[in-house]
């Protein structure tokens, strides 16, 4: 067996063993793994951009609803203390909070103040004339750090689509 033979089995031998990287190496191109890495970065990046274009997204969504909240603000009227006070048996203590049920039985008020709190957020209840139990969170005096509170409750689990700011003036 001469050396041309010898040669010739042992590149073979490494064709078989590496397959197309032994011969992407000699050419000086990229090999499997660089390929592989590669395709990772182009998924990351096009997660990235999904992303991004989601916050966006989000962004004109909350604008937009920022913007009709505006409206409907504008156009209520002001009601008075005594009016909040013929809704509601117990007259809440702050100027504002977010009213995000109203319950006919104590039991479920109640289930949903202990849900939300083991959530991380103080709960609590107002009799309302008629009996029902309205769950409220957030009482303040400052409607910015209400609308604030809002904003990061309205994406967890249990908040409600018809949770409304209560006004008590």
């Amino acid at each position: 067996m001469g050396a041309r033979s010898l040669i010739t089995i042992v590149i073979s031998v490494a064709l078989c063993m590496t397959g197309c990287d032994f011969l992407r190496h000699v050419a000086g191109r990229p090999d499997s793994e660089a390929v592989a890495a590669k395709a990772d970065s182009i998924k990351a990046a096009d997660a990235a951009e999904a992303a991004r274009k989601a916050v966006e997204a989000a962004a004109a969504a909350y604008k937009a609803d920022s913007l009709a909240a505006e409206n409907d603000l504008a156009a209520l009227q002001r009601i008075s203390f005594d009016e909040v006070r013929r809704l509601f048996a117990q007259a809440p203590d702050s100027l504002y909070a977010i009213v995000i049920g109203s319950f006919g039985e104590d039991a479920n008020a109640s289930k949903l103040v202990r849900s939300i709190e083991e959530a991380g957020v103080s709960g609590a209840t107002l009799l309302h004339r008629n009996g029902h139990k309205a769950v409220v969170v957030c009482p303040t005096g400052d409607i910015v750090k209400l609308h604030s509170a809002y904003v990061a409750l309205k994406g967890q689990p249990w908040w409600p689509k018809d949770a409304w700011i209560l006004v008590n003036q």
